[in-house]
């Protein structure tokens, strides 16, 4: 029982459904300053979510990286502030 038209609906469906989530991709890659946040928190840890992974590459090739290097070395300083604070209250 061969449908002819069976397989032309299957190859529609493979070449709308990656036009439908690049669509999708394009309206959702806008993330929040607490979105990069967390994303950059994330990336500390070792632990980034793969959709947000590629969230954050989606949105770098478009705007540049720069709030993700601003936010990095913000978090970076605030890393090393706490440990130095920790050090301190040590020694004491």
């Amino acid at each position: 029982m061969n449908n002819p038209g069976h397989p032309d609906k299957q190859l529609a469906l493979r070449i709308q459904y990656p036009l439908m989530a690049t669509q999708k991709n394009s309206e959702s890659t806008k993330p929040s300053m607490l979105q990069i946040t967390w994303s950059m928190v994330a990336a500390f840890c070792g632990v980034q979510n793969n959709n947000n992974h590629e969230r954050d590459f989606a949105y770098i090739d478009e705007v540049g990286f720069k709030p993700y290097i601003i936010i990095g070395i913000v978090l970076t300083l605030i890393i090393l502030l706490v440990l130095y604070g920790i050090v301190q209250l040590i020694l004491i």
